[in-house]
């Protein structure tokens, strides 16, 4: 069995009282119920543009960069301490 198959949808309370309004338990009433939800359930979704994931990838690029110098100074520091209990 696919995933899709295997996952339960939970209806809204709205939803339920709209499928029940229309009569919703006749095949072609239930046809056009489901695909108002799922019209309406991917009207909320943002999608991510070409620029949001460009804009995403030189903030991170930023951030590892910090990260980078702050592992080196960190790593600097104890090569620093091992070397002074030696010497």
């Amino acid at each position: 069995m696919s995933e899709p198959a295997r996952t339960l949808h939970r209806w809204t309370r709205a939803e339920y009282n709209r499928m029940v309004e229309t009569d919703v338990f006749q095949p072609e009433a239930q046809a056009k119920a489901v695909t108002e939800a799922f019209k309406e359930a991917s009207g909320e979704a943002e999608l991510a543009t070409k620029q949001d994931i460009e804009r995403l990838k030189l903030r991170m690029d930023g951030e590892f960069r910090l990260l980078k110098w702050m592992l080196g100074a960190t790593f600097a520091g104890i090569i620093a301490l091992i070397l002074k209990s030696f010497f």
